[in-house]
C-alpha cells in the first residue's frame, strides 16, 4: 500500500506539471511556444525559492503559489533582486489579487488580459519589482516590444526586481537596436556577480552568472 500511495503521488506531480507547463517537446514551428514557456517556467521557479523573511504577503499569496508566483528568493532580496517593500497593508492587498489573477491568465496565454490585471497590480504597488517584471513577460509574449522594454525598466529601477529582469530587458533592448540598454544591463548583472559572497548562495550566484553569460552571447552578436 506504501508503494502504491508512493506511485500514485508521483503520477500526481507530473500531472500537475504537466498542468502548469504543458509538453516541454519543441518542434519546427513551435520555437515562440518554447520562448513563452521559458518565462513561464522562470515564473514557476521563483515562487520556489522565496523565503518568509523577504515575503510580506505570504499569507495572502498561498494560493497564488499553486499557480508558479513569480517572486524572488531571500538570496536574490540581498543581492537587490526581489524583496518586497510595499508601502501599506491597503496597497498590499490591492496588488495581490490582480498580480496573481495576471500571471494566471499568462499561463493560460491569455496576454490581453494578463496585462490588464497587472496593470492594475502596479498601480497598485509600484515598489515590487516582480510586478513589473511580470507585466514585462506579459508584453513581450504579446509582442509589444517598446512596452515590454519600459516594464522591465521600471522592474530594475525598483531594486529589488529579480534577476531575469535584467536579462529580459537586455534581450528586449538588442531586439529594439538599443544596444546600449543591453550594455548597461550587463553592466549591473557583472556588479551583481562580483557582489554575490558566501551569503548570496550557489544557486543565486549561477542564476546571476546564467543571465550574464546569455546576455553577453547575445552582445557578441553583431
Amino acid at each position: 500500500m506504501l508503494a502504491e500511495a508512493r506511485a500514485n503521488g508521483r503520477d500526481g506531480i507530473r500531472a500537475l506539471r504537466f498542468m502548469l507547463f504543458g509538453n516541454k517537446k519543441s518542434t519546427a514551428t513551435g520555437n515562440r511556444r518554447d520562448k513563452q514557456r521559458r518565462d513561464q517556467h522562470r515564473l514557476g521557479n521563483m515562487s520556489c525559492k522565496r523565503g518568509a523573511r523577504a515575503m510580506r504577503l505570504t499569507r495572502l499569496w498561498i494560493s497564488a503559489i499553486v499557480i508558479g508566483l513569480a517572486v524572488a528568493s531571500p538570496a536574490q532580496a540581498q543581492m537587490g533582486g526581489g524583496g518586497m517593500s510595499p508601502s501599506g497593508g491597503g496597497s498590499q492587498a490591492d496588488a495581490t489579487v490582480p498580480y496573481r489573477n495576471g500571471v494566471a491568465a499568462f499561463k493560460a496565454g491569455d496576454y490581453d488580459k494578463a496585462i490588464r490585471e497587472l496593470r492594475k497590480a502596479r498601480d497598485a504597488n509600484s515598489s515590487e519589482g516582480a510586478i513589473p517584471y511580470a507585466l514585462g513577460l506579459a508584453y513581450d509574449a504579446s509582442g509589444k516590444k517598446k512596452e515590454a522594454k519600459q516594464a522591465f525598466q521600471s522592474a530594475v529601477r525598483t531594486g529589488n526586481a529579480p534577476i531575469p529582469a535584467y536579462l529580459k530587458l537586455g534581450l528586449v533592448a538588442i531586439e529594439l537596436g538599443e544596444r546600449d540598454i543591453a550594455a548597461k544591463q550587463q553592466a549591473a548583472l557583472e556588479k551583481k556577480l562580483a557582489a554575490c559572497d558566501a551569503k548570496c548562495g550557489d544557486q543565486a550566484r549561477a542564476e546571476i552568472k546564467a543571465a550574464l553569460d546569455e546576455l553577453g552571447q547575445k552582445l557578441a552578436t553583431p
